[in-house]
């Protein structure tokens, strides 16, 4: 009886990896044919590549929203799927570096999370050739700080000083440098360089983690959960 009642529970996981896994197959075929359009709410074209690619992970028990996004430098492309629902993902962002170089690009693009919280999503792509110059960084804020702009990069960005948004892991904002550096806090740095760490960010009901490699061609994931959904190990780290 056990074996019985285990078996179909093993084949239920095994078909939603499956179809998990050929929905994202399809959905980066569709976008990968589409590749030097202009998207509906895009800003221009990618030139002769896809430099950053990015995927929204939606694991939470609700939809989530593309609230709004601000495009700090460079070129990019945002998906004009509004809603992303839950439990599942969506390829959300291009980063375009007119090929996998020198140009690259930077902003913020935030999702509303609920009625009171959203996420504010920073990247940085390389735009020369040192490596250490890919940042990502993410912030949870209610909504009265929920307008992505220039001023909200700089002190994301750390380019101006502001008590109210220094990084730190596991805390409501967060900034990671993905490549190598020596730079960081812990050896007397400039910056919040969490160097090949994630980039991760939490608050009394939302835990989101994002990672980017450090090469110029390059993808970035990010992850968005409950806390309550969170391991045990996660939540005893949290301040």
């Amino acid at each position: 009886m056990m074996h019985s009642s285990e078996e179909p529970a093993s084949e239920n996981r095994t078909a939603h990896y499956v179809n998990s896994q050929a929905k994202r197959v399809a959905i980066s075929a569709a976008l990968s044919s589409t590749a030097g359009s202009i998207w509906a709410l895009g800003i221009d074209r990618d030139g002769t590549g896809i430099s950053n690619h990015m995927i929204i992970q939606n694991g939470t028990d609700s939809s989530i929203s593309l609230h709004e996004y601000y495009l700090h430098w460079g070129q990019a492309k945002v998906v004009p799927e509004g809603i992303l629902p839950c439990l599942n993902e969506d390829d959300a962002l291009f980063h375009a570096a007119g090929g996998w170089a020198s140009t690259g690009s930077n902003g913020i693009v935030t999702y509303q999370l609920d009625e009171d919280t959203f996420l504010h999503i920073l990247w940085d792509c390389p735009y020369n050739f040192n490596h250490y110059c890919n940042f990502i960084g993410l912030y949870l804020c209610d909504k009265s700080k929920r307008k992505p702009s220039g001023d909200l990069f700089t002190r994301m960005e750390q380019y101006v000083k502001d008590p109210d948004m220094r990084p730190e892991r596991r805390s409501p904002f967060d900034l990671v440098c993905c490549g190598p550096g020596d730079r960081s806090f812990s050896s007397n740095g400039e910056k919040a360089w969490g160097v090949r760490r994630p980039c991760e960010v939490m608050n009394g009901k939302y835990y989101a983690a994002m990672t980017m490699g450090d090469s110029h061609k390059t993808s970035s994931t990010v992850t968005i959960l409950t806390t309550k959904s969170l391991p045990q190990f996660v939540m005893c780290k949290a301040k």
